[in-house]
């Protein structure tokens, strides 16, 4: 599914739950937490429940299946229809015992007149997304029943024309290179962006008109922009500098964890991005090829400078390395990034 066609499908859903024209299923997936978070907020304040009797919302820590599927299957309290919300379980992406999931979905069937069912997984990165696409029975079974979108990162030009659209309704003029240096900066996530977005436009106040200094001076720095430094440290083998940048991003409030998944996933699109470099391919070529932002790969082809591909496959064995004796339960996340830069 392309940026065209997934925004097709979202305005489908849109218009449903705006005239409570509702489906019975509607399954949202993918790495934009924004598009999920908007539907979830629109279905929400759509959904006629003065009771509060009929919407249920189930997460990690209240999702039991008996439980789950007895509440299915019962009528509504005054009301033709129930909401029911699945927000991030696990059980829908990755269940494996069939009897399980065949009678959920029998349950789903046999009450899906009287229910609207509202599943949203939210996944940073795109390591599930093809074989859940390919094997997934309960995405089979909503898309034939309801309907399905996986909500993948804008592309360059799609994303650009959302963040302009927001300033201009906020009647805010910015330029295009500042808009693209503004998407940079925040590492092209919509709802960072619009929540950055929106700090610019309180500062700027009655000017009325953005410039870069005003991104410098207000706007927080995303975590894949801070990564693209620790990735320089890496590859020139500055490891004290790299461990003090390390230290100040753990201060800032991110996550061990979360700095080593945005590395990895970064370091692992530097090798394809120096590939394709040394083929000849251009920045706007090689963002088509291999469908990442328009300003990530600007990013990787200036890392890539000053590093031969040789050495990019040692040092990416290295973090696989370190992401196998993770998975394997013989390394705590803690120590991940400290590891890789020793």
């Amino acid at each position: 599914m392309n940026s065209d066609e997934m925004i097709e499908k979202l305005k489908e859903i849109s218009t449903s739950i705006k005239s409570k024209e509702y489906l019975p299923f509607y399954y949202l997936y993918g790495n934009e937490d924004y598009f999920l978070t908007s539907v979830k907020k629109s279905i929400l304040k759509s959904f006629p429940d003065d009771t509060k009797l009929n919407t249920k919302i189930y997460n990690k820590e209240n999702f039991n299946l008996g439980e789950i599927i007895k509440y299915i299957g019962n009528l509504p309290f005054m009301s033709d229809k129930k909401l029911i919300i699945f927000d991030n379980v696990d059980y829908f992406v990755n269940t494996r015992d069939e009897k399980d999931a065949k009678t959920m979905i029998d349950a789903l069937n046999n009450a899906k007149d009287i229910n609207i069912i509202l599943f949203l997984k939210f996944e940073n990165r795109d390591r599930y997304v093809k074989d859940y696409d390919k094997n997934n029975i309960f995405l089979k079974y909503f898309s034939e029943n309801g309907i399905a979108v996986n909500t993948a990162r804008l592309n360059s030009e799609g994303m650009l024309k959302y963040v302009v659209n927001h300033f201009k309704k906020a009647e805010i003029e910015i330029d295009k290179p500042s808009v693209a240096y503004f998407i940079m900066v925040c590492s092209g996530n919509l709802s960072n962006l619009f929540n950055e977005a929106d700090k610019l436009i309180a500062y700027v106040g009655d000017k009325k008109k953005i410039t870069k200094n005003d991104i410098d001076e207000i706007v927080t720095r995303g975590i894949d922009d801070k990564i693209f430094t620790l990735i320089d440290l890496y590859n020139s083998n500055r490891k004290e500098d790299a461990l003090k940048f390390y230290g100040d991003l753990l201060t800032e409030g991110e996550k061990n964890s979360g700095i080593f998944a945005a590395f990895s996933y970064n370091y692992s699109n530097l090798i394809v991005c120096k590939d394709l470099m040394q083929r000849g391919k251009g920045q706007k070529e090689i963002s088509d090829l291999m469908g990442i932002e328009s300003w990530r790969v600007s990013k990787l082809m200036n890392a890539n400078k000053y590093v031969n591909i040789d050495t990019l496959s040692e040092k990416m064995k290295k973090i696989t390395d370190i992401s196998l004796a993770r998975v394997k339960g013989n390394l705590d996340e803690d120590y991940m990034v400290l590891l890789l830069m020793n």
